[in-house]
């Protein structure tokens, strides 16, 4: 959980850092892009690689119920720690 906590917040304060560069000013456009974009995308896949499991019929580990829980924990997670990483990036003076 620390670990994505860490990446939660390097992805919001990189992202807020780049669009601060490209002339952004809305530090909440920044941070939702963040929170929702890769864990959208890490989640679309965890959710194909079940589904291909469970048509091949292979043995999983962890019921339905069990994954989605883990990923709401991650988005809440990540999404609080996006957040704070993009004010931070805004708050920072540009170099």
């Amino acid at each position: 959980m620390v670990v994505l906590a860490l990446w939660g917040f390097v992805n919001g304060y990189v992202t807020s850092r780049s669009l601060k560069f490209f002339g952004t000013t809305d530090c909440n456009f920044s941070a939702t892009i963040s929170a929702f974009a890769l864990p959208l995308f890490i989640s679309a896949n965890l959710g194909f690689e079940l589904w291909l499991a469970w048509l091949t019929g292979a043995a999983i580990k962890y019921s339905f119920k069990n994954n989605m829980l883990r990923i709401i924990g991650w988005y809440l997670l990540n999404g609080v720690m996006c957040y704070l990483g993009a004010y931070r990036g805004y708050t920072q003076k540009a170099t």
